[in-house]
């Protein structure tokens, strides 16, 4: 007889779909969070600064709860990837291919959407692309992770600007070319930006999560992005206008038009939502950190009680892709008026529904298609060795 060992991340970390079966409530209630407020940035009318009244939120969702989303993909990635012991050898290849297959599914279904539905800017495609460039990180250090998030959230819209005046010496653009640019450098969900919130999201993920010291940890964390970025977008960004950081969009078949060095510069110092600046992402990925450690944080009787909206986190993509879908019909209908009420209605009946389905059904529909196809596709790989 011959006895095969697993190594100790192979033994002792769940690896696939089973690291997330036991579910962080703190860490779905922080996914509801998110969509909610996605949906809530494109229902709620802009009336201008943060007051009291609830239409006035907007300032305070937009921007932030896509960011929001971004460092929970990499959070996501880690839970499904071994937690804190990444796995490694055949257990490894799986999980990198469960990941793969995860990513051009979500590119997908975001792409659909984005053909058909044109009110709000769509993020899955982003976000496919995000787990796809996450694969070879998946056995990196907390440290190394850290480190390259900051790195690309910091130095990445720098490096983007100078992509950005390149392009403009580019005469061969195709609407297909166009697209993946403005996908990637030029569009709200700049590719630098989301990738290192999803390599934060990783690292925050692969430490204990359910320790109260990282949790402190990532309000600490979280506290200070918030500081040095919003801070400092209000200390070194004081001067500049808004013509700095509102361009128009670039053509389906060019470079970006109208592109200023000079003005593309300046906006890197203010924190304006969606501008992909360092200061929006250091202030916008702390105020993440920030809302998931307040989630992690709960009294356990309070998060049972919230239940109903750990629910619609436990199936994000879901309700995401229905958001998506409502907004096309309640967008045209929506006022000042009744803005507030669409949005607490969506947020009741998703509740609803999602409690209603995770109870007798489990895994929302678009959940479970995903974790078949990944599954699936991984079963075709190497097995990680076993006691025989």
């Amino acid at each position: 007889m011959t006895v095969s060992a697993p190594t100790p991340s192979q033994a002792a970390a769940p690896t696939g779909d089973r690291a997330s079966e036991q579910r962080l409530v703190g860490v779905d209630i922080a996914r509801a969070l998110a969509i909610f407020g996605m949906f809530a940035a494109h229902v709620l009318v802009n009336v201008g600064e943060l007051g009291w009244e609830p239409r006035t939120w907007d300032a305070i969702v937009t921007g932030r709860s896509s960011i929001l989303f971004g460092v929970l993909a990499g959070v996501s990635v880690a839970l499904m990837t071994g937690r804190t012991l990444p796995p490694s050898g055949a257990a490894l290849v799986q999980a990198r291919i469960r990941l793969m297959v995860r990513g051009v599914l979500i590119w997908v279904i975001g792409g659909v959407l984005d053909a058909f539905v044109h009110p709000v800017a769509i993020i899955l495609q982003v976000y496919g692309v995000t787990f796809f460039l996450l694969v070879p990180m998946l056995r990196w250090r907390v440290r190394t992770l850290v480190t390259t998030a900051l790195g690309l959230i910091v130095l990445g819209p720098l490096v983007g600007v100078g992509l950005r005046w390149l392009a403009t010496k580019w005469d061969r653009w195709t609407p297909d070319s166009s697209q993946l640019f403005t996908m990637m450098v030029d569009g709200p969900y700049a590719g630098f930006l989301w990738l290192g919130l999803a390599c934060l999201g990783l690292a925050a993920g692969r430490a204990d999560l359910t320790a109260r010291r990282t949790q402190l940890a990532l309000l600490g964390g979280g506290v200070l992005g918030m500081i040095v970025g919003y801070g400092g977008s209000a200390w070194l960004g004081a001067g500049v206008t808004a013509e700095a950081y509102t361009a128009p969009p670039a053509p389906r078949d060019g470079p970006p038009v109208d592109f200023d060095v000079q003005d593309a510069l300046a906006a890197l110092l203010v924190a304006e939502p969606h501008s992909g600046s360092p200061t929006e992402g250091l202030g916008s990925s702390g105020f993440a950190l920030t809302v998931l450690a307040i989630c992690l944080l709960l009294p356990p009787a309070v998060a049972r009680a919230l239940r109903p909206v750990a629910a619609v986190g436990s199936m994000a993509l879901t309700v995401y892709v229905v958001q998506i879908l409502t907004l096309v019909w309640v967008d045209p209908l929506t006022t000042a008026d009744n803005d507030v009420l669409v949005l607490a209605t969506f947020a009741v009946v998703a509740m609803l529904l999602a409690t209603f389905w995770s109870t007798f059904v489990g895994r929302g529909p678009l959940e479970s298609l995903l974790r078949m196809a990944a599954n699936a596709a991984a079963s075709l790989g190497p097995r990680p060795s076993r006691v025989t």
